[in-house]
């Protein structure tokens, strides 16, 4: 039996359990300063709790997953169903993701408007990196960065392009 338990609390590292410790912490934390049962939670509670967070403002939509998991991770081992696996909860997680993204672009002014770079550009880039014949460190550098803008403009946003470039395609 105590190997049986071993096994079951070996399943996951140390420093999971006790980050899942805290992240759980904070959820039981909520709910008991709303007075609300947090066993079993319901995927509303989750919500209510999502929500809390982005009001809160201490947690991005992208650092969530590890919250979430917590949750469930105490709910499934009392074998209660796990809350945050609906598809509420997935909608919720992206919609604060576009809010925050929404907020940062208002609060800090960003310019949303995408700027781009011309593939002639980028040819004339490529064309400078095949000529030049490093001799110095700066000069290195400077065929690096060339290549990096070659490489970047190829891939960024053009998966189909990434996965179809091959060695023979870079010098």
């Amino acid at each position: 039996m105590e190997l049986a338990v071993t096994m079951q609390r070996k399943a996951l590292l140390d420093t999971t359990m006790s980050n899942y410790g805290l992240k759980a912490r904070r959820f039981i934390l909520f709910y008991e300063q709303h007075q609300r049962p947090w066993l079993p939670a319901s995927e509303a509670t989750v919500l209510l709790y999502i929500a809390s967070l982005l009001k809160d403002g201490g947690i991005k939509s992208a650092s969530l997953q590890p919250y979430l998991s917590a949750i469930n991770n105490y709910h499934e081992d009392l074998r209660f169903p796990g809350p945050t696996k609906g598809r509420s909860v997935t909608r919720a997680v992206k919609g604060m993701a576009t809010i925050q993204a929404e907020l940062a672009v208002h609060e800090e002014n960003i310019e949303t408007q995408r700027t781009w770079l011309p593939a002639a550009h980028v040819r004339r880039v490529h064309e400078a990196a095949l000529r030049l014949t490093p001799r110095s460190p700066e000069e290195l550098r400077l065929l690096r960065a060339f290549a990096y803008v070659v490489v970047a403009f190829l891939t960024f946003g053009r998966p189909d392009t990434g996965t179809l470039l091959s060695r023979q395609h870079v010098h």
